[in-house]
């Protein structure tokens, strides 16, 4: 009857603080202990999806880190194939050249693009950190510094050396002004003419990289082609050179304003 189910449950569990258990007696000890039987503790795979969340949140400084590798790769390769390094350059072949050009710029473009990535997966993952922030900035001004160094000892061109020279003015004194400001409590956010000014510059110093290794990647040389890309190329820095300077101006405005 469900009435005497209900009364032999409340019974049971009543019992279970009237007798002590050593003192209850057999027949409910056995109910008690069949009512109360509970399984083995079901096993939750938690720990191994906390370890696959945190690695997922450590990709973005991995990405940011890699940059820093690969722009120093890229700068040796470049560095070696215009004979600048000693010993190594020497022992070098043509061919051997022309491939240390080739794996510079494919290092450039991943690493251009692990800049886009590093900062959408940070914010996609809940990951943005202090760390980032700091790498982020430096790998891009290692890699753009090192794609301009290393273009100017491929070989001299004069119109690649006045913008290439803005640009580094530009870069050490905004990291400049960040500093100083960072000692004095002042931040100087990231503005997105900044974040277009970074494209610029590597979509421009790309074209750059392709011009200057023109043989070594086999393309055609006929004057009307080169002379076509020569004006593409040197445009774009031109371009990137333009925004680069408007954006270090404000970042000037700005930390005198809160310096001063």
């Amino acid at each position: 009857m469900p009435g005497c189910a209900r009364f032999d449950e409340s019974a049971v569990s009543l019992s279970r603080f009237v007798y002590p258990s050593e003192s209850r007696p057999a027949s409910e000890k056995s109910l008690v202990s069949v009512n109360t039987r509970r399984g083995p503790a079901p096993r939750y795979p938690f720990p191994r999806f906390v370890r696959y969340e945190t690695r997922m949140k450590a990709l973005p400084n991995i990405l940011t880190s890699s940059r820093l590798v690969m722009a120093l790769f890229m700068f040796i390769a470049l560095a070696a194939a215009a004979g600048a390094v000693p010993y190594v350059s020497e022992q070098l072949t043509a061919e051997t050249q022309f491939r240390l050009e080739r794996w510079a710029f494919y290092a450039f473009v991943v690493a251009a693009v692990t800049d886009f990535f590093d900062g959408w997966l940070a914010r996609k993952l809940d990951a943005v950190s202090v760390w980032g922030a700091i790498l982020d900035p430096i790998g891009d001004k290692i890699l753009v510094c090192g794609a301009l160094l290393g273009l100017m000892a491929l070989g001299p061109n004069a119109m690649v050396v006045l913008p290439a020279g803005l640009i580094l003015f530009r870069e050490f004194t905004v990291s400049a002004l960040r500093e100083v400001g960072a000692g004095k409590g002042v931040k100087l956010p990231v503005t997105l003419l900044a974040k277009w000014k970074t494209t610029l510059q590597l979509v421009a110093i790309g074209a750059e990289m392709i011009l200057a290794s023109w043989s070594a990647f086999g393309l055609p040389p006929e004057p009307s082609l080169v002379g076509g890309f020569t004006l593409v190329a040197h445009s774009l820095l031109w371009l990137a050179t333009a925004v680069t300077l408007v954006t270090g101006a404000q970042y000037w405005e700005a930390a005198r304003k809160a310096l001063t």
